[in-house]
Parts: C-alpha cells; structure tokens; sequence
C-alpha cells in the first residue's frame, strides 16, 4: 500500500483504489478479464482516474456490490452493507430516450480498439466526432469492451446512444443526434 488508506465503495475511483493499493489490480483481473486495459499505462493515467468502481463492474460483466466486498475482503475489511441492488446492466441497450431510425445515416465508422491498444484513448476523438453530427446522423465507434463512462458522458450530452456486442472484443457503439 502507498500509505494511504481509502475506504471503498461503488464511487471509488479506479486510479485513486489502484494508488493506495496496488495489489488490488490482480484481483480485478481475476474479476474480469475485461479490466486487462488496467495493464495499459495510458488508459491507467486518464481513464482510471475517472472510473468508478461501479462504471467498472459495468464494463466487466461484475456485480458492483461483489466487486466491492471482494476488494474489501483483500485488504481486510469487512464488507459493507448494501441495501439489494439489482444484478448489474451491461449498457447493450438503447439510452432512455426514443431510439432513432433505423434508415439514420452512419456519417462515419470508426474503431477505436487499434488506438486501445497502442496506448492511446480515444475519447477526445470521439466527443468531437459526435459534437460533428447534425441532426439524423449516427455516429459509429468500435470498442473491446462496453466504454461505460464514455457512453454516460454521451448521454450527458443529451446524444441517443446504442451498445451492442457483435462478437468476441467487439461492441458497437452508436451514437445519434
């Protein structure tokens, strides 16, 4: 541990947890193998600092409450007490608001998962890309893994979203004006 000592909940922030305890990253991979992006220094730095252990069990297919009492139970504490929650949403639906066409033009196709992987974080990119989009147009993006908090920060934005996987390490993600 680093020396400092944080109390974990749903709202911790990966990249504050992985700080204080550093021994932590192997349990969540244990978790899920969706959190191997933990691995990348660059994804570490930004998106870490951002996600909450709750967007994180999104991503990773994880209960938040058994991520959270996981983590706890590694460093010694006792778990904490949880009002039921329902089993996790993976975000492979549409946002709340009515979907869009299904003839909406796809102003533009992009994956993403070659920058993932060079180190690299696309979402910059594509916050411009969906700011770009006029009214009826649909913007495309392909990721590795459901991109939870990007797709909230969508949303924000009041942009209509839709997350799909169309096969192993793929997941489609549209966004629409």
């Amino acid at each position: 541990m680093s020396g400092k000592r944080i109390e974990i909940t749903p709202e911790t922030r990966i990249g504050l947890l992985l700080e204080a305890y550093p021994r932590l990253e192997e349990l969540l991979l244990e978790l899920s193998p969706a959190f191997v992006a933990l691995k990348n220094p660059l994804l570490r730095r930004t998106v870490a600092k951002v996600t909450t252990l709750r967007q994180a069990a999104q991503v990773g297919g994880v209960n938040p409450i058994t991520m959270v009492n996981a983590l706890r139970a590694e460093i010694g504490e006792n778990p904490l007490e949880f009002s039921p929650e329902p089993e996790v949403e993976i975000p492979f639906s549409p946002s709340g608001k009515q979907n869009a066409p299904a003839n909406t033009p796809t102003v533009k196709v992009i994956d993403v998962r070659p920058i993932l992987a060079e180190g690299n974080h696309p979402k910059e990119m594509i916050l411009r890309e969906a700011d770009a989009l006029s009214e009826g147009q649909k913007l495309e993006f392909i990721t590795p893994f459901p991109p939870t908090p990007l797709i909230e920060a969508l949303r924000e934005r009041d942009f209509r979203t839709e997350t799909s996987q169309t096969g192993p390490g793929e997941i489609r993600n549209r966004i629409y004006r």
